[in-house]
């Protein structure tokens, strides 16, 4: 329901199994009950309401944050707002994002915001906001690409990756070993 006007029915066989976070999640109980080997993924069957849909349309389709912004405000829910952040991070439209967290009551995604607003490089803003995501690998190379091969291991030792921290750590031909590598692998373990 939006306002006390039911939305467009969606036609299917399936049940109702949960509904949380303008999703539900049905399951096609005649499919199981017809063949009990058949796997979870083709019975179970996720449905968006249609402020999540138009939400996402809009952030989609519309380069203006603004006008996705008003629409939430409109039909506010936690987990549009919670699109709306991740989508402004993406688009390291910072202030947005920090709007759209408050309104979430996300006090880490606002301090991520400030932490991000710190950073003099957009490209060292955007890896974070890909470790945020936990792109890992996307980080990363991002970090190497700019040459700031001590970000990377930083952001490795802070996820507690040492195999990938020594692997960065290897001396290229213009580097110089960092002593003690296999020790970081040590004290990890012990």
């Amino acid at each position: 329901l939006r306002r006390l006007v039911p939305e467009e029915p969606v036609l299917s066989n399936a049940s109702i199994c949960s509904f949380k976070q303008l999703q539900i999640e049905a399951v096609c109980i005649d499919d199981v009950m017809r063949n009990q080997d058949v796997s979870a993924k083709e019975v179970l069957l996720d449905f968006e309401t249609k402020s999540l849909r138009d939400t996402r349309d809009i952030l989609t389709k519309v380069s203006n944050l603004k006008d996705a912004y008003n629409y939430i405000e409109d039909n506010p829910h936690p987990r549009l707002w919670r699109l709306f952040a991740e989508t402004a991070l993406e688009q390291l439209e910072l202030a947005w994002a920090e709007k759209a967290f408050v309104r979430y009551e996300d006090y880490q995604g606002i301090q991520f915001v400030k932490r991000l607003k710190l950073l003099d490089d957009k490209v060292k803003q955007k890896a974070e906001v890909h470790a945020y995501f936990q792109h890992f690998d996307e980080a990363e190379l991002l970090y190497r690409e700019i040459d700031r091969k001590d970000l990377a291991i930083h952001l490795r030792e802070r996820l507690g990756d040492w195999f990938r921290v020594i692997q960065l750590a290897r001396p290229g031909p213009t580097e110089v070993a960092v002593p003690n590598s296999e020790q970081l692998l040590t004290n990890a373990y012990s």
